[in-house]
């Protein structure tokens, strides 16, 4: 009888080949046969050794679902019905999650750049990471006329989304303009 899972010490175990003679026949000699088996540690059926696990992650930004991070899940064999051994079996990635920025962010770019033609590797990592994007800090002085005439050079700085910022410096009580002193009203 050729048993398709067996336990040893506690674990399980898959058959995954077998070689020798034939599993029936007329005995015209010794008959001997050998059976290999493979770990099932979550006992799923399938042989840990052909399960694979990829991750996709991305960094300032979501897949659907609001997700953070992805992973798949992938069989690099083909079990063979009508003996229960398993034949090896290249992969290739598919479905894989398309991010979003989020606010504030974009210019992102693939760390390794997945793609349907790319082969299934077991424990690969994705990382698909956005920049925040360019801002600018700006302090306009204006006067309290209907033309909000401008009576100093506007102050302006360079920055990334989520910086953080102090301004305080560039807030003048008073202005020079024109021979004038102008207050700050708000």
């Amino acid at each position: 009888q050729i048993l398709g899972t067996v336990e040893y010490e506690g674990q399980t175990y898959e058959l995954i080949s077998k070689s020798g003679s034939a599993v029936s026949g007329t005995v015209k000699g010794d008959v001997e046969i050998t059976l290999v088996y493979s770990l099932d540690a979550d006992e799923d059926t399938t042989p840990d050794k052909y399960e694979a696990t990829v991750t996709y992650e991305v960094v300032n930004g979501t897949f659907a679902e609001g997700e953070t991070t992805v992973t798949q899940e992938y069989v690099l064999a083909e079990e063979n019905e009508e003996d229960g051994t398993w034949t090896e079996a290249t992969r290739y990635l598919e479905n894989i999650p398309v991010p979003t920025a989020n606010e504030g962010y974009g210019n992102g770019g693939w760390d390794v750049t997945p793609t349907t033609e790319t082969v299934v590797e077991d424990g690969a990592k994705y990382t698909y990471t956005y920049t925040a994007n360019d801002q600018t800090l700006r302090v306009n002085y204006v006067m309290d006329d209907e033309a909000s005439t401008v009576i100093h050079e506007a102050y302006t700085d360079d920055a990334k989304y989520d910086d953080e910022y102090d301004l305080s410096k560039q807030i003048l009580g008073t202005v020079e303009y024109e021979g004038q002193t102008y207050e700050l009203i708000s």
